[in-house]
């Protein structure tokens, strides 16, 4: 004799089991929510000293700074203020799963992927006395730097521009799973709304 009780039960001890791909894209989403929380503390120490140095460069009467030094900086306060509304609302769009905000994010992505390259292609073409300013955008370039490892240095920003920009790859193309994984619930999502 046939229950629908029981059809009920089976029914929802399936929908209790995530399948494979579930337990893959959860992975995935926890383990970029562990690389934005770090990378969040050092753009909060990174922005709090590029705002004491302007600051500092600004009112200390012992350093006669010039007036595009300030511009500088503040155009730096800006770009760290955006990069940390960037990784909150990658944090959000971690625990909430939200498609719309890993569209935001995943575009951001692609926007500082860009520009990175442009600004690399720029201090290699210009010699690095001119452009290293630009090298500070990217993590591999800084610790290059404090680990004090010798060498040219247009060596050492190119090789720490391929590290980042092969990060930056991997990071948009796992943005890019989880957005067409998490859109497939949403109705109005085709995924050729995340190019």
């Amino acid at each position: 004799m046939h229950s629908p009780k029981l059809d009920q039960l089976s029914t929802l001890n399936c929908e209790m089991k995530p399948n494979k791909e579930a337990k893959v894209h959860n992975i995935i989403r926890i383990a970029l929510l562990l690389w934005a929380f770090p990378r969040l503390a050092v753009s909060l120490l990174w922005t709090g000293t590029v705002t004491l140095a302007t600051i500092g460069h600004i009112v200390s009467p012992h350093v006669q700074a010039p007036p595009s030094r300030a511009f500088f900086g503040a155009f730096a306060i800006l770009v760290q203020l955006v990069e940390l509304a960037m990784l909150s609302t990658f944090i959000v769009a971690g625990f909430k799963k939200s498609v719309k905000f890993y569209l935001i994010y995943y575009r951001y992505c692609i926007l500082t992927l860009v520009t990175y390259t442009i600004s690399v292609t720029i201090c290699l073409s210009l010699e690095y006395d001119v452009g290293h300013y630009f090298g500070d955008l990217y993590i591999s370039y800084c610790y290059f730097s404090a680990a004090g490892v010798k060498g040219n240095e247009y060596d050492l920003l190119f090789i720490a521009s391929i590290i980042d920009f092969g990060f930056e790859i991997l990071l948009i193309f796992l943005i890019k799973k989880l957005i067409d994984y998490y859109g497939k619930s949403v109705n109005n999502y085709t995924p050729s709304e995340a190019v």
